[in-house]
């Protein structure tokens, strides 16, 4: 039995420029709950594909890094260079493993 889509939670947007879409996108993604994130991208040619995709995966892992390192710093502990690398490294991949 195939889901139907709520055309309300569809939000359209062009542009040409992949940091506008990496911006347009995370906030369309950050407006619906976790369950319903998911994003649909079209382009005009496989190159461009290809450029906004790593873009795309490249700042949002850089961003979520970020992340996993202003929630370990609020924690308000002391901790090594290593340390806070191990942290965050475990956070990443406990995140990875329930993205799954």
């Amino acid at each position: 039995m195939m889901k139907r889509i709520d055309p309300s939670n569809l939000m359209p947007s062009v542009s040409n420029e992949a940091l506008d879409i990496l911006i347009l996108a995370q906030n369309m993604l950050n407006s619906v709950s976790k369950d319903a994130a998911k994003l649909l991208v079209f382009t005009d040619n496989r190159q461009e594909a290809a450029f906004q995709a790593a873009f795309i995966n490249q700042r949002s892992k850089r961003f979520r890094l970020r992340d996993y390192l202003y929630a370990v710093l609020e924690e308000d502990r002391a901790y090594t260079s290593d340390e806070l690398a191990g942290e965050i490294a475990e956070r990443d991949l406990v995140a990875e493993e329930q993205r799954l």
